[in-house]
């Protein structure tokens, strides 16, 4: 995750001296697609390693919602990679609601429609 917090800092910081004019859009663009073949590679040797975080989504679960995870993990006597999916749905869900909810309360949309 640090690599992947790292690369999403070194990007904004190309792409904020790119419109400031201090780098060019080659530049900024070479930097945009290494950063994103490198993580790409990140995500295929950790997906190899452990084939269940193969989405951001279940890797966000894996590092940062540990509490969650293990909360479900021995109760419910599951696998790692179970509780590890099932939370990351669950948070998926809150997300998709949360957002609805913000759509609904701006006005921008009834429930029906924000679906």
């Amino acid at each position: 995750m640090l690599d992947l917090d790292e690369s999403f800092l070194i990007i904004a910081e190309t792409w904020k001296k790119c419109k400031a004019g201090a780098t060019g859009l080659v530049h900024a663009t070479l930097m945009t697609n290494s950063s994103v073949a490198f993580l790409a590679q990140l995500a295929r040797e950790l997906e190899a390693f452990s084939p269940h975080l193969n989405t951001l989504e279940t890797i966000v679960a894996q590092v940062y919602m540990e509490p969650a995870v293990n909360s479900i993990l021995v109760p419910h006597k599951l696998e790692q990679a179970e509780a590890v999916k099932l939370v990351s749905a669950i948070h998926e869900g809150f997300q998709r609601n949360l957002e609805i909810f913000q759509q609904v309360r701006k006005g921008r949309a009834d429930v029906k429609a924000a679906h």
